[in-house]
């Protein structure tokens, strides 16, 4: 089932940039390696930081189920201020910020985003 989800995350990283062929896994501790079809290789961190954007494009393509993110972040507003007649609730994170860091905390983090894909 997971090779299952890997593949279509695999799919979807070529799709993005159409230079992922391949991922593998090592036991020390268990690291998600992807490779290149010109031998370089990634860690799980590059494909999934800022810098390379590719969660931000699953995001911007809808590749993301929203409601299962929201279910697993169990996001809500981390500033309050209450009145007795109102409430203003302070958004602080646009969605992409908020999955990057939820990422950036997983201890496994590619099992996390495969949980979240569509």
């Amino acid at each position: 089932m997971k090779e299952n989800w890997m593949n279509k995350l695999i799919k979807l990283l070529n799709e993005y940039d159409d230079w992922m062929v391949s991922w593998y896994e090592e036991y020390f501790p268990t690291e998600w390696l992807f490779v290149t079809n010109s031998g370089q290789w990634f860690r799980e961190e590059f494909i999934l930081g800022k810098r390379y954007w590719f969660i931000k494009w699953l995001l911007d393509n809808d590749k993301i189920d929203l409601e299962k993110l929201d279910e697993k972040a169990e996001r809500k507003p981390l500033y309050s201020f209450t009145d007795d007649d109102w409430s203003l609730w302070i958004k602080l994170f646009e969605v992409y910020e908020g999955l990057l860091m939820l990422l950036s905390i997983s201890d496994s983090p590619i099992d996390f985003l495969l949980s979240i894909l569509k």
